[in-house]
């Protein structure tokens, strides 16, 4: 047998969209008082740093700490803020490798840290190692 070597024409078929009278719809919008924010306790109330929520440090201890201008409150976050920030704003973060090295509290892995971070960590290094009866060395 052989095959059919022509194939039959179609003709195309025009199928226009039936298209309904469609009424419009009016909706009224009566205007919304502004909602104020509701805090769980007054508690949570103080302090007002609320980073986004991409941040590390986890909600609770940002509440906790943003009246102490975002640390602990401790003497060694005053002692460590006087130290590291001469200016009052700026981090040494050249000096804090120092300190860091010279109380044996730095890691390599902090080099891919954003500088508050390492701070954190060198701080909470240290006071560890001060709870065992390391002697602190300042450095310049």
């Amino acid at each position: 047998m052989s095959r059919k070597s022509r194939k039959a024409v179609v003709a195309p078929v025009v199928v226009e969209p039936v298209v309904a009278p469609v009424e419009p719809v009016v909706a009224v919008v009566e205007p919304v008082a502004p909602v104020e924010p509701v805090l769980a306790s007054e508690a949570e109330a103080v302090g007002t740093f609320e980073p986004t929520s991409r941040s590390i440090v986890p909600l609770k201890y940002r509440r906790l700490y943003a009246p102490n201008d975002r640390s602990c409150g401790d003497q060694w976050a005053a002692e460590l803020r006087n130290y590291l920030y001469e200016d009052g704003e700026t981090l040494d973060y050249a000096k804090l490798v120092r300190f860091a090295r010279a109380n044996d509290c730095w890691q390599d892995k902090y080099n891919r840290l954003n500088p508050g971070q390492v701070r954190m960590n060198v701080g909470n290094r240290l006071r560890a190692k001060c709870n065992k009866g390391h002697e602190v060395i300042w450095v310049d």
